[in-house]
């Protein structure tokens, strides 16, 4: 089975419609993230807030990863219900409860707030220098 086979059959049904403020929010790229981090002490500490998490909710960062091979942008409706995720593997077509379904390729560079799998799967990486 393959790790998009999996998420479909898991995280799918538990997927939260997105919603008018998702689509306002600006994605930060790298470039804008190096940017903005030029601002800050380099001793400063990195935390993560998760979605409408409380100040007081905040994660540290435990871990950047840079995967090697690009991942899959993919967005629809399942169910009529608006989706959107990304995933390490190409483009595989959806059964019929998917419309309008759009998929691109994508750079990432992912940031942990823990253990992630990740390395267990075997994924390459990029390493530091």
């Amino acid at each position: 089975m393959t790790l998009i086979s999996k998420w479909n059959k898991v995280l799918a049904p538990n997927l939260l419609p997105v919603s008018g403020f998702m689509e306002e929010v600006q994605i930060v790229n790298v470039r804008k993230l190096i940017a903005m981090l030029e601002r800050a002490a380099p001793g400063s500490t990195v935390l993560f807030l998760d979605d409408y998490a409380d100040l007081s909710e905040s994660d540290e960062v435990f871990d950047v990863i840079i995967p090697v091979e690009p991942w899959t942008y993919e967005c629809g409706k399942c169910d009529g219900v608006a989706y959107n995720v990304r995933y390490p593997e190409t483009f595989a077509r959806r059964d019929e409860s998917y419309k309008e379904v759009t998929h691109e390729v994508q750079r990432v560079v992912l940031i942990t707030n823990g253990p992630s799998n990740y390395r267990r799967l075997g994924l390459a990486e990029r390493l530091e220098k």
